[in-house]
């Protein structure tokens, strides 16, 4: 009987540094036929995950952009604080540096700022795992075999 792990004998099904796409083309007798085409990819016999890589470090970067600007837009609105005061404040509450010169003074905003900042950290903090994946995936394409 084959193991739920694709043969591995440590008896882990997630491998730390495994893409998640590997872990999911392992249990292709499982799940059946490869039902999105990210499956449908990794079991078709190609290795190179890295297109997929691309697609969601791309997604990503928007979502950075899209949050920025949804806080920056409501911070001006909800705030009357200027343009700049706004994506200022958008970029020093998500990065939690909090250098409190500026503060939200409106229970909405303060409500606001806890869900973006929350959700921003989470955002940020996947598009930078990404972005390091990317860069250890095209050193390991250029170190010569041993």
């Amino acid at each position: 009987m084959q193991s739920l792990s694709g043969g591995r004998q440590s008896g882990t099904i997630f491998q730390p540094g495994e893409d998640i796409f590997h872990v999911i083309a392992s249990f292709k007798d499982v799940l059946g036929t490869p039902t999105s085409h990210k499956e449908a990819f990794m079991t078709s016999g190609t290795t190179k995950p890295d297109v997929f890589l691309e697609d969601r470090f791309r997604v990503l970067t928007a979502g950075v952009i899209l949050l920025f600007a949804i806080a920056t837009l409501v911070y001006h609105s909800l705030e009357g604080w200027s343009w700049v005061n706004s994506s200022y404040f958008s970029a020093i509450a998500v990065t939690t540096v909090g250098f409190g010169d500026l503060a939200p003074s409106t229970d909405a905003s303060r409500l606001f700022t806890v869900f973006y900042v929350l959700s921003g950290i989470a955002v940020i903090t996947t598009c930078l795992n990404l972005s390091l994946r990317r860069v250890s995936l095209r050193i390991s394409r250029h170190r010569p075999e041993m």
